[in-house]
């Protein structure tokens, strides 16, 4: 008996293993096993049952991990969409949908069989192995291995196994049996403040009766909820899990950051107690697959967590939130560069279950889904006279004259504030944009309509996407002025002009360089909720956990780099960032006050956001994105091109992109365009080493497969020298 295995490789295929006899009629779809590759040893998982005999010589697995499928066939359904959605190895996105062990050898453990079986043909180093077996009677791998010191000692594992001398088996995970709900203990509070749906009104009533139908007839539904009050979208949330509950179904919900997750588990906690799980990132791997043992057995009705919650084992589900469905934390960084968002809606697709996108104000893409009937829209929006005003002050920079970070007007500002102030330095790298500071005017690429960046080695401005350029200007076309800034200022810049201009102010600054260090963002917090600073300066990162009940006063400082940033997504990022910036402190603390410095004081992203019109951001931005052909109206597919030496990966790059507009022309793929090859400056590097490959396109799946075809070409496969990397859907192409 043969079976087709997915291993966790960067390779698009299956490998084939034969069944031991001590396994036949022990082996199922969805189920870990342990097989050697080469010299390593690697858990896969069985993806196919009784294939074809290979034609070539095959090992045995060594070991099935458990005695039942560890993944759904929902689960391996949906990981294939994604492998090939993705373009991903099955394997790759299967490692994605389970809690993973850095060292699998260390749970395995190695026997001697007792009994008088025939020892010849044996070779020296195999006779050695089964001797340091048997005096220890049971060993764990991993201390095998290196107690040995062979380097074939898998194969000699292999050959003992087979003639039934030696046997594997897995030691259990350690939990504890007496706590069930052990992660909620690692944020949530007695405290904690209890919701519940009493408060809801007619309107939101109706809208849980509406989805509560679907949930209770087991079908397939999207839908958008749409509501700037946070509080009162975790009511509906909570009203229609305890729904999904009483029909005997499962809930999982799955939030962009810890902190939401936090507030969430808190306040749901007294409903749902111990029939509530949550896959907190906070938590050890012992931990976490206890808690995914635990939901296998069906002991949670309810599961709470970030990104790779989508994957938990729910085989009775209902029930899917996603909660701000916008977030780009629900984008997975590493391959297979999943958004759980979109993977939700899929898994509630198989499922047959109810899926809940929730949000202030959603995606371009999932608004556009509504509007041509893909979901359905639920607005809870308050209306705008029942909402308290924000006390909100915009300062033209450029009436200042002034081109120091903070201008004077609201250094003055600051001087004069007594309450705890928030300084927000909202920058996206080094973007290195060339602003006209009379008229506040940005060059943009005519085709792809992004900003353009300067390239100071070579005086030009250079489009990020299609590899438009032209010459660096000294006058501005729009209105004559010569008076130039480049932007690309950080926090640390920030910092220093901070306190070298008000010195009697004491300020602290909170940023990724503070973040990573183990308790670093916690104690400078909590200084600043003391009173020990008067400021805290940093970037949108540190914004969505912020207590500001006790500020008094929030300062963004450089909303023109996000607003003008060489994306397409500038201006939506824009508005969803300033949007939120006022929702929250209307939430928390509507007596504070949001002043905005700026050199483009009347435009139209920012006017929307400050007023929280979504209606008429969504009409003209997707006017823009349609006459571009920029998502939803299309998919984009990022492919990067990476090698040491630059002739050969610039070399690459331009054959395969030959390579698939020669396929494109002939016809095989509709409505799909390709930008680029484009360099890719680094600042310490002169000469780019990466070249990108943006491509447009309908039929996202279709060009996944010509693109594979066309790597497997003798040419492309034979050159290990280049390395490339493929995202589909990217949040951002820079």
């Amino acid at each position: 008996m043969y079976v087709d295995l997915a291993l966790p490789l960067p390779i698009k295929k299956l490998f084939t293993y034969g069944v031991p006899e001590s396994l036949v009629g022990k082996v199922y779809l969805g189920q870990r096993v342990l097989v050697q590759l080469g010299k390593r040893l690697m858990m896969g998982v069985v993806v196919g049952l009784n294939v074809p005999a290979p034609q070539i010589k095959t090992k045995n697995i060594l070991l099935a991990l458990e005695t039942y499928p560890w993944f759904s066939n929902t689960v391996l359904g949906l990981t294939k969409w994604m492998s090939e959605y993705y373009s991903a190895d099955w394997g790759e996105c299967l490692k994605f949908a389970s809690p993973q062990y850095p060292d699998i050898s260390g749970r395995i453990w190695i026997e001697n069989v007792p009994a008088d079986l025939e020892m010849k043909g044996l070779s020296a180093e195999e006779k050695d192995t089964l001797g340091l077996i048997k005096s220890k009677q049971k060993m764990k791998l991993n201390r095998l291995v290196q107690s040995s010191g062979m380097e074939d000692i898998y194969q000699h594992l292999q050959h003992l196994q087979q003639k039934g001398l030696v046997r594997f088996g897995l030691r259990p995970i350690k939990t504890d049996p007496k706590d069930p709900a052990l992660p909620l203990r690692i944020r949530a509070k007695s405290s904690s403040t209890e919701i519940s749906g009493l408060g809801l009104k007619d309107d939101e009533r109706k809208i849980v009766d509406l989805i509560s139908q679907d949930i209770e007839k087991k079908t397939y539904s999207t839908f958008l909820l749409m509501g700037r009050d946070r509080i009162t979208r975790r009511m509906v949330h909570l009203e229609l899990a305890k729904k999904a509950v009483q029909a005997q179904k499962q809930v999982l919900v799955i939030l962009p950051e810890t902190h939401l997750l936090d507030e969430t588990v808190s306040s749901w906690q007294r409903t749902f107690n111990e029939k509530m799980a949550v896959l907190h990132p906070q938590i050890s791997i012992n931990q976490k697959m206890g808690i995914w043992e635990k939901i296998k057995s069906k002991e949670f009705s309810l599961v709470l967590g970030t990104r790779s919650a989508v994957f938990a084992p729910l085989d009775d589900l209902g029930l899917i939130v996603v909660e701000e469905e916008n977030h780009p934390l629900h984008k997975e960084e590493a391959s297979p560069h999943y958004n759980a968002r979109d993977v939700a809606v899929v898994r509630g697709r198989l499922e047959k279950a109810t899926v809940i996108l929730s949000c202030s104000f959603p995606s371009l893409e999932s608004f556009y889904n509504c509007q041509r009937g893909k979901y359905r829209l639920c607005d809870i929006r308050v209306e705008s006279k029942a909402r308290p005003a924000l006390k909100t002050e915009i300062i033209d920079k450029k009436k200042s004259g002034a081109k120091a970070i903070i201008s004077p007007p609201v250094l003055d500002i600051l001087r004069k504030e007594t309450k705890p102030v928030v300084l927000l330095l909202n920058r996206r790298g080094s973007s290195r944009l060339v602003i006209c500071e009379d008229c506040g005017l940005v060059f943009r690429c005519p085709d792809c309509g992004i900003s353009l960046a300067l390239h100071k080695d070579e005086s030009v401005l250079r489009c990020r996407y299609c590899n438009y350029e032209q010459k660096g200007a000294n006058v501005c076309p729009q209105c004559g002025g010569s008076d130039f800034s480049y932007r690309g200022l950080g926090t640390q810049d920030l910092e220093q002009f901070l306190s070298e201009s008000l010195p009697q102010i004491k300020s602290v600054r909170l940023d990724k360089d503070v973040t990573d260090k183990p308790g670093g963002a916690k104690r400078i917090l909590f200084e600043f909720y003391q009173g020990k600073y008067q400021v805290l300066l940093g970037t949108q990162m540190i914004f969505g956990g912020l207590d500001l009940s006790k500020v008094g006063l929030v300062i963004i400082l450089s909303i023109d780099e996000l607003l003008t940033y060489p994306d397409f997504r500038a201006r939506e990022r824009t508005f969803h960032f300033l949007s939120q910036i006022v929702d929250r402190m209307i939430e928390m603390n509507s007596q504070a006050k949001l002043v905005l410095q700026t050199s483009r004081p009347k435009d139209w992203v920012i006017r929307c956001a400050l007023r929280g019109d979504f209606d008429y951001f969504y009409q003209k931005e997707i006017e823009q994105r349609k006459e571009l052909f920029y998502p939803p109206f299309s998919h984009l597919i990022s492919i990067w091109f990476s090698g040491r030496i630059q002739e050969k990966a610039m070399k690459f790059s331009s054959s395969f992109v030959q390579s698939l507009n020669r396929i494109i022309e002939q016809g095989k793929v509709s409505k799909t365009k390709i930008l680029g090859p484009t360099p890719i400056y680094h600042a310490k590097r002169k000469k780019p080493n990466q070249w990108q490959l943006i491509i447009k396109t309908t039929s996202p799946m279709k060009v996944n497969n010509l693109t594979n075809s066309i790597l497997k070409r003798d040419e492309f496969a034979k050159n290990r020298s280049v390395r490339i990397k493929v995202e589909v859907d990217p949040l951002s192409l820079v």
